[in-house]
C-alpha cells in the first residue's frame, strides 16, 4: 500500500496492477523473496514525460519505505522467449476459480 500510495499520484499512469504474495512455483522470473509486484501502463508518449524520468522518480519516491527493496524493470522487448500466452484467473470468492477453469479449460481444448 505504501508503493502503490507513492506511485498512484503519478499523471502518466494510464493503468496500475497490483498483485500481493509470493509467485507461483516455476511460473516466473522473480527472485524468491518478492512479495508483490506493480506493473504499469503509460499513457501515450506524446503525453507524458520520457520513461526513463517517470521510473526513475518511482524509485526515488519508494526507496526510503522501511524494509523493502523495490526493483524497476522495463517492458523487455523483441520475440517473446515464454509460452506465447499467461491466463490468470481470480474471483472474489475462491469457490468460483474452479468452475471458471473447467469453462476456460474446455473451451481450449476445443481450440484448433
Amino acid at each position: 500500500r505504501l508503493v502503490e500510495a507513492r506511485i498512484l499520484p503519478l499523471k502518466e499512469l494510464k493503468s496500475v496492477y497490483t498483485r500481493t504474495g509470493s509467485t507461483r512455483e516455476g511460473s516466473s522470473q522473480e527472485e524468491e523473496d518478492v512479495i508483490g509486484a506493480i506493473t504499469i501502463e503509460f499513457i501515450n508518449w506524446r503525453e507524458r514525460r520520457p520513461a526513463e524520468i517517470i521510473l526513475e522518480e518511482i524509485e526515488k519516491n519508494t526507496k526510503e519505505i522501511p524494509g523493502i527493496h523495490v526493483t524497476i524493470q522495463k517492458e523487455k522487448g523483441g520475440p517473446p522467449a515464454q509460452k506465447p500466452i499467461d491466463i490468470e484467473i481470480s474471483a472474489p470468492e475462491t469457490a468460483l476459480l474452479k468452475p471458471a477453469l473447467l469453462t476456460l479449460r474446455n473451451l481450449m481444448q476445443e481450440m484448433p
